[in-house]
């Protein structure tokens, strides 16, 4: 699991800077998730295309929360260690649509490959018959 837990500067006189527990263990229950997704989703999809996922959750979800530009993710996986900086509400919102937008879009590609698939047996069936 990656830590969540950001760098602790005890001369941080940033007051909008919330280092709280609550918030790194609300964060490190939607980081597991996110981990676990990433890892399996991506070895059945391809990584390329799993970041193609994660760039338009994030998209969406920057339209909804511009916080979303905390959250960072390469071919390594996704991390959501900087949303600690904000308050616990606002970070668990910000990674629940994160993971909301990543779900619909996987859900929707794999509706259509499942259409698609229909769509190629419907055909073969069409052409045998006819």
């Amino acid at each position: 699991m990656i830590d969540v837990t950001p760098e602790f500067n005890p001369n941080d006189s940033n007051p909008s800077h919330k280092n709280d527990s609550s918030t790194e263990s609300a964060l490190a229950t939607h980081q597991q998730m996110l981990d676990d997704t990433f890892h399996s989703v991506g070895q059945a999809i391809g990584i390329q295309v799993m970041l193609l996922v994660i760039e338009h959750a994030m998209w969406k979800t920057k339209h909804k929360y511009e916080e979303a530009a905390l959250i960072r993710f390469s071919e390594d996986g996704i991390f959501l260690t900087d949303l600690c900086e904000l308050e616990t509400e606002i970070a668990e919102r910000v990674a629940h649509e994160f993971i909301t937008a990543i779900v619909a879009t996987l859900g929707k590609l794999v509706g259509l490959q499942l259409a698609e698939k229909m769509t190629e047996q419907l055909l073969s069936i069409d052409g045998r018959t006819g």
